[in-house]
């Protein structure tokens, strides 16, 4: 293998991609970043090689993630020191910047050994984050500290509708549902959501993954995840994104099918929500397939059926990504703007009315997993090797951080409460962002 090839090694958080790219030593690419007042560098063009994606079942994949505390290695098996000598790329640090000179700022969490997948927060002073290894943090405004989950498998999403109600998402379909009373969480694992479509053979969703949490209040909550099996002997699979209802005085799930035709399996596989409200919801995701052309890039907008009574509360549209590659993350400000973001640095756009989402020049080529804004000014998408970029309603410039020296770590989250109050987290770290920094004499950017 030459220099300037990427190694590729199974991430199991990502379980249909080689995504854990391990960079060899010397890659001989040297780019100077120059700093700015808000702890940005200018907007930058793409970097490095990539290698092709390869396919492989998910289940299988996933269950590599669910691992007991700190046997995950999230190092990657590189000596950070040696594998960044004499490297100045974008996926090493190779000079550390104090806290008050970087937009973000690493912030200590009882993880080591865990790829923290998802962040939530309602506050300055209420913030969650879950990951591998069952781990739940939760930040009270001073720090974070493990709250028991009494389980090991991973755990991929988090979202709430306040300071008192908060909801993961999992692993072998494992969705908790946690009431927070004076600091304390109280946490329920909920049934099994159940989709008997064949009766002679009912289906549970213990057989899928739960990727995505959303909702709109604690008794309107969205999960989503892989497609399901319709049962023997028929090859197919459903597309389907689960929504709580408070029936006979409990928690219960009703589906919102993707499509109500019957898919060829695999069928796509959803890995973000979000929605302006109840009846304007976004699911993106993908299809994976043997090799990079003929892997799909999919978004479903669904909006209220016309026939309800029918068993869909929804009725779901493909919009065009203009992209083969999977989408991971989708956020918006409102109806007439949304984003998505996904693999090999995609960004995309939609208004209200496009008939298909907008192509958008990205500033980097590494997988994008999350997006996050306070206003259609101020939008943070986080990624592989470190990645960080903000959107201030003209420009993606990539942020300054203050990570050790070493190859930087991928990042898989981000949320925030306000515009000064942003976490992003990732493998075995947590970075925040408390408002833009005063003005320092430029000394060279973070490489």
């Amino acid at each position: 293998m030459s220099d300037g090839e990427l190694r590729c090694r199974r991430d199991p958080l990502n379980p249909t991609h080689d995504l854990r790219r391990l960079l060899p030593s010397k890659l001989g690419v040297a780019f100077a970043l120059l700093t700015c007042s808000f702890g940005f560098t200018a907007p930058l063009s793409a970097s490095c090689a990539q290698s092709d994606p390869a396919s492989s079942s998910t289940s299988s994949d996933v269950d590599s993630a669910i691992v007991p505390p700190g046997q995950l290695d999230i190092d990657g098996g590189v000596d950070a020191a040696d594998d960044c000598e004499g490297d100045a790329s974008l996926e090493c640090t190779t000079r550390t910047l104090p806290c008050e000179q970087a937009a973000f700022c690493t912030v200590a969490v009882p993880a080591d050994g865990h790829l923290l997948t998802g962040v939530w927060g309602s506050g300055k002073d209420n913030f969650w984050a879950v990951g591998t290894g069952g781990v739940i943090l939760r930040w009270n405004g001073t720090a974070w500290s493990r709250v028991a989950s009494d389980t090991y498998q991973s755990l991929f999403a988090v979202w709430g509708s306040g300071e008192h109600d908060v909801w993961i998402a999992g692993s072998r379909s494992f969705v908790l549902h946690g009431v927070v009373e004076g600091g304390t969480a109280t946490w329920q694992p909920l049934p099994e959501l159940s989709a008997p479509y064949y009766t002679e053979s009912p289906v549970t969703w213990t057989e899928t993954f739960a990727l995505a949490a959303w909702g709109t209040s604690a008794d309107d909550v969205w999960i989503a995840g892989e497609g399901y099996p319709a049962g023997p002997p028929y090859p197919v699979q459903w597309t389907t994104v689960w929504r709580s209802t408070q029936a006979d005085g409990g928690a219960a799930w009703k589906k919102a099918l993707l499509s109500t035709q019957i898919q060829t399996a695999p069928a796509p596989t959803i890995r973000g929500l979000w929605g302006a409200d109840a009846n304007e919801v976004w699911a993106v995701g993908g299809h994976d397939g043997p090799d990079y052309s003929t892997t799909h890039g999919k978004s479903y907008r669904g909006v209220p059926s016309s026939d309800p009574d029918g068993g869909f509360e929804l009725t779901w549209t493909e919009v065009d990504t203009q992209s083969n590659a999977i989408l991971h993350g989708v956020w918006g400000s409102g109806k007439d703007d949304v984003w998505a973001v996904g693999e090999y640095g995609t960004i995309r756009h939609r208004s209200a009315g496009d008939p298909r989402w907008s192509v958008v020049p990205s500033p980097t080529d590494r997988h994008l997993y999350a997006i996050w804004g306070s206003g259609p000014n101020d939008v943070w998408v986080v990624g592989d090797y470190g990645t960080i970029l903000h959107y201030d309603g003209a420009t993606w410039t990539r942020a300054t951080t203050t990570l050790a020296l070493g190859v930087k770590p991928d990042l898989r989250s981000v949320w925030g409460s306000a515009p000064d109050d942003v976490w992003v987290v990732g493998k075995g770290v947590a970075l925040h962002f408390t408002g833009p920094k005063s003005p320092r004499p430029a000394t060279g950017g973070q490489k």
